[in-house]
């Protein structure tokens, strides 16, 4: 081999050696590249999830909250009748917290998911029971008329009870439950049926 082909080899070498080069640094810049933003998309998914939950959590708690003075303010009415007192102030209390009540209720029957609203709509329709016997009830200072709406009220709590426990399900908070996939992601057919 003559000192030209030599030479010639030599610089062909070197000008590959150069274009490998920036190719390879180019490659490795856009594997980088490509690394940070699905870093950055994992990120902005996790918050996204954080923040679902974190919406979910508030309307549960809301809801809880709401039913639980529901079945308060029944209890309370129903003592009021069970004294023999005048309902009037009662049922005004009841009448209001029924309302917000109905209005939490409502918003949580086009958000929850299938499980959930399953215990939502046991609670209600218990709910709306002791709700309708009351109502029908007038004062009763012997108690005899109370006493079958009292054991109704235990099977309220019960039923709040359970729906408590399917909410925190829901969201993992039970052990050995999975949590449920969150509002929106699972409408299932049904869900906007007004159950009472």
């Amino acid at each position: 081999m003559g000192e030209g082909t030599a030479a010639l080899v030599v610089g062909s070498v070197g000008i590959i050696g150069t274009l490998a080069s920036a190719l390879l640094t180019y490659r490795q810049a856009e594997r980088t590249h490509r690394a940070d933003r699905d870093h950055s998309d994992l990120r902005s998914a996790e918050r996204e999830r954080h923040r679902l939950r974190e919406v979910r959590t508030a309307q549960y708690a809301e809801l809880n909250a709401a039913a639980r003075q529901y079945l308060t303010a029944l209890s309370d009415y129903c003592h009021v009748l069970r004294r023999g007192a005048d309902p009037g102030e009662a049922a005004n209390v009841l009448h209001t917290v029924r309302a917000a009540y109905r209005n939490t209720y409502a918003q949580a029957q086009m958000t929850v998911p299938a499980p959930v609203l399953e215990a939502l709509r046991t609670a209600n329709r218990t709910l709306g029971a002791l709700y309708g016997s009351l109502m029908r009830l007038t004062p009763d200072p012997d108690g005899t008329a109370v006493e079958a709406a009292e054991a109704e009220i235990r099977r309220c709590w019960t039923r709040l009870t359970e729906l408590r426990t399917s909410l925190r399900s829901d969201l993992g908070l039970v052990p050995g439950l999975e949590p449920g996939p969150g509002p929106g992601l699972e409408p299932g057919p049904g869900i906007a049926a007004p159950a009472r």
